[in-house]
């Protein structure tokens, strides 16, 4: 499905919850690589897909902060 729908989908999912006690109502994690910094021969789409994911996760956390949401990639 990909990473940016499937955390599309996620958040608005989370979104509709209740938040808890501390106002947070989920976590959204993906995961990258090395690769992303550091792409070798052969990994052209790969280094992408994965710089692509990092790229991503800052304005997607603040995007979905005042929601309650965080986001992180490991």
């Amino acid at each position: 499905m990909g990473t940016f729908n499937v955390g599309r989908l996620s958040a608005e999912r989370m979104a509709s919850r209740t938040p808890d006690s501390n106002g947070l109502r989920g976590c959204i994690i993906n995961t990258a690589s090395v690769a992303a910094f550091d792409g070798q021969v052969g990994q052209v789409a790969y280094s992408a897909s994965k710089g692509a994911v990092v790229g991503m996760t800052l304005p997607m956390a603040r995007d979905l902060a005042p929601h309650g949401i965080r986001v992180m990639t490991v």
